[in-house]
């Protein structure tokens, strides 16, 4: 990510991150780790729902092309 992050804030305990599968009408949820306020390389400022990004680190969750939006709620049984 070459965008800037200019400040974190914790996500909401029940914010999740939803994603396609390769399953169709499936859907996989991943925990928003914290919200940033971004600058991107055009000076452009905005918010980023972040993910844990399977390694070291995190990234806006919307990066991962199979993102479809935010879910808020617990995980169902």
């Amino acid at each position: 990510m070459s965008d800037k992050i200019l400040q974190i804030i914790p996500a909401p305990a029940d914010m999740w991150a939803v994603f396609r599968t390769n399953k169709p009408g499936v859907f996989s949820r991943e925990r928003v780790a914290c919200l940033a306020l971004i600058e991107g390389k055009d000076g452009h400022t905005g918010t980023a729902a972040m993910i844990h990004d399977g390694m070291a680190g995190f990234e806006p969750a919307w990066v991962d092309h199979a993102f479809v939006g935010i879910e808020y709620g617990e995980v169902q049984p």
